[in-house]
């Protein structure tokens, strides 16, 4: 037996819990924003690289109530590679509520199933070019981006509190008498090619 094998099993039988104690220290960050935009703040277009536009809209809070707010589509200062587009939901006094980035693959149609045509006849759609849809490679590519996103998150941000069935969707939350913050990561318009992270501050938001 080498040195270095029978060092650790001495370390083992004298500190049994040593391995367990250090996976238990190991510290979750908490969910402050993503893209370096902060969440619950007063939002100023400093905090982006650039404001491609903005609109006015509706949105419910505690109770059903009606609330009124922008939507921003923004370029941010810290962009992620494994998304395309981006977004910030403000409060109608301007305070951050959400953050979300999407990703869109480019979905190649099958030229059958493109040039492909319902049979001939009274029923509905005959005649017509039949469905088109995405490649199911795209699907698969789509959802292993998404667990594999997860799978980061938990590290991260620890246990989801909720997962959609095959990693469809998969929801982190962290609150407190004073906090409410949470993302959830969703991959059920995989279908399409595109997935979605939506970070939020349910305080602010209600």
């Amino acid at each position: 037996m080498n040195k270095q094998l029978a060092s650790l099993i001495v370390t083992l039988l004298i500190f049994p819990f040593a391995a367990i104690s250090v996976a238990a220290d190991k510290s979750v960050e908490q969910i402050t924003g993503a893209f370096g935009i902060p969440l619950g703040e007063q939002f100023n277009s400093t905090m982006v690289a650039n404001v491609i536009n903005e609109q006015e809209q509706s949105y419910k809070g505690q109770g059903g109530t009606k609330l009124k707010g922008k939507l921003l589509h923004i370029e941010p200062k810290n962009p992620d590679a494994r998304f395309q587009q981006y977004s910030i939901k403000t409060t109608e006094t301007g305070i951050i509520y959400a953050i979300q980035g999407d990703y869109q693959y480019k979905v190649e149609l099958d030229e059958a199933k493109e040039n492909e045509t319902r049979p001939e006849g009274k029923g509905k759609g005959a005649g017509k070019p039949g469905n088109k849809k995405p490649a199911n490679a795209i699907q698969k590519t789509c959802k292993a981006a998404v667990k594999s996103m997860a799978e980061e998150l938990e590290d991260r941000y620890g246990k989801p509190r909720g997962q959609g069935w095959d990693g469809l969707w998969y929801t982190f939350r962290q609150f407190s008498d004073t906090s409410n913050k949470g993302l959830k990561l969703y991959g059920h318009r995989c279908r399409t090619g595109m997935y979605s992270i939506v970070y939020t501050d349910e305080i602010v938001q209600r």
